[in-house]
């Protein structure tokens, strides 16, 4: 009787403190979203190469850390992605995408991290990065750096 009251008893604790770090991370992404400390939401992109050469995109970023983006490049799928606060206003992320050939097979994919400044209005952002194009078996081909300028996309009012 005591061994059950006992284990019973080491449950409900273990459940409470599992209940309180659910709790506690949760308040603690509210506070950094109140803040300006997030990314979630939805944005514009130009993406500018060494070379010169620009791409526009969109992104989504959720509050669990995950995002999804489009690109205009044709030869690349969606991207996918995580993102992470590291720091005042910064943040580290990681996608992912498949490239595809002229005729559209699949010839490998990009991976790129980066280094993301948010804007002191949380209305935009810079992003330093580095890019890997990867063949069909995960070997790097070739890598470059870019820089990528957010928009935070907001609702406007309708006319």
């Amino acid at each position: 009787m005591v061994t059950r009251r006992l284990v019973l008893a080491l449950l409900i604790s273990g459940a409470v403190v599992l209940l309180a770090a659910v709790v506690g991370a949760r308040a603690s992404r509210v506070a950094a979203g109140q803040a300006g400390q997030s990314l979630e939401g939805s944005w514009m992109l130009t993406t500018t190469f060494a070379d010169g050469r620009q791409t526009r995109g969109l992104a989504t970023y959720d509050g669990i850390g995950s995002y999804v983006f489009s690109t205009s490049n044709f030869f690349l799928s969606n991207g996918h992605g995580a993102w992470v606060r590291t720091g005042d206003r910064q943040f580290g992320t990681t996608w992912v995408a498949l490239r595809f050939d002229e005729a559209g097979a699949v010839i490998g994919m990009q991976k790129v991290r980066g280094q993301l400044t948010l804007s002191d209005s949380a209305d935009s952002y810079s992003t330093r990065a580095q890019s890997e194009l990867l063949d069909r078996d995960g070997n790097v081909v070739s890598s470059s750096t870019n820089t990528t300028q957010g928009t935070r996309i907001r609702v406007e009012p309708t006319q």
